[in-house]
């Protein structure tokens, strides 16, 4: 869970890793499989839509930095995108099954190992170790519907509410 908060969503700046994979992109799309290069796709339109809908709720909040429960409730009813909120969840689904299958092939480890030195030259070790993370957290997980359909659910559960008018939200959040 740590790499997934840590990593892909937390409050990191991921300018470089962007940057990075904007370099390597031509290239994976020369040596990676069809489904590898549509899991990549894939990752990549969920981030993008990821990131509109955060945008979208930032700029309803404004420049509150204390937020009640009501408050966020509030914005995030406002931005009135309940089937953007359902494709972000029905991706991550996606996504997660889709990466779990790749991580868990052994060509996949061997290529992240022997690409090691050349991102070292290319200046791409930060992508390189983020995706060797990647691919460790998740050969960690054993089934993939273990881990994220309760986060799915509970997701799910959230947004559903909080469309409806109710409120499942702690007291008190506080953005920094």
């Amino acid at each position: 869970m740590d790499f997934f908060t840590d990593e892909l969503y937390g409050p990191n700046d991921f300018t470089q890793r962007d940057e990075d994979i904007k370099k390597v992109l031509p290239l994976m799309e020369k040596v990676l499989s069809k489904e590898t290069l549509a899991t990549f796709e894939l990752a990549l339109k969920l981030n993008t839509l990821s990131y509109q809908l955060d945008f979208e709720l930032v700029n309803n909040l404004g420049d509150v930095k204390d937020i009640s429960n009501d408050q966020y409730a509030q914005a995030y009813r406002s931005c009135n995108n309940l089937e953007q909120r359902k494709l972000q969840l029905e991706l991550i689904d996606m996504l997660g099954n889709n990466l779990a299958g790749i991580a868990h092939r052994r060509s996949i480890m061997l290529v992240l190992k022997l690409s090691r030195k050349p991102a070292k030259l290319a200046g791409l070790e930060e992508l390189q170790a983020i995706l060797e993370r990647g691919a460790n957290a998740f050969r960690k997980i054993k089934k993939i519907d273990d881990f994220i359909k309760p986060i799915l659910q509970g997701e799910t559960v959230i947004m559903q509410s909080l469309f409806s008018g109710k409120n499942c939200l702690p007291e008190k959040f506080t953005m920094n």
